[in-house]
């Protein structure tokens, strides 16, 4: 982090200090660097997420105002942590396409709407089941009517003499 403080008056640029406060309340002064008689800055670690508090004082009472004094000039900023996940959040469509192809899948171009049409009638025609062959031997009235006949036949020997 740099925090810079100019003056329009030459002179009193060595009449200010920096401070920063962070987040949990610490003040550290931070030291001006710098050869400039109307700019000077201070460079500083913002370790911490949270909301900073820089402020430049007068070192005694400048008097340059209707008052006679200065008043302390402060500004806030707020520091998050980086995370890459969220900072760059779009897809790598090399990576998307390389993923979807080891899984069995398509990558499309999102220009190209049609295509997305075309898999889904591909994919709608493959859940379709193709019709199943029903066999009548594996119902149980098949299996009663054989009975029956069998029984028929074997009563007809039995009456006609042929067992």
């Amino acid at each position: 982090m740099r925090a810079e403080i100019s003056t329009r008056d030459p002179g009193l640029i060595d009449e200010y200090s920096l401070e920063l406060e962070g987040p949990d309340g610490q003040t550290q002064s931070l030291a001006l660097i710098g050869n400039d008689t109307i700019r000077r800055y201070a460079t500083t670690q913002a370790n911490k997420p949270g909301i900073y508090t820089v402020r430049a004082k007068p070192k005694t009472s400048v008097g340059n105002d209707d008052q006679g004094s200065v008043d302390v000039l402060e500004a806030r900023f707020s520091v998050y942590d980086i995370d890459l996940e969220r900072l760059e959040s779009a897809a790598d469509p090399g990576s998307m396409r390389m993923l979807a192809e080891q899984t069995g899948g398509e990558a499309l171009n999102p220009y190209e709407p049609e295509a997305l049409g075309k898999v889904l009638q591909r994919y709608l025609a493959m859940m379709t089941l193709p019709p199943q062959p029903s066999y009548i031997w594996d119902q149980g009235f098949f299996l009663f009517l054989l009975l029956l006949i069998a029984g028929f036949e074997w009563i007809a020997r039995k009456l006609g003499g042929m067992l």
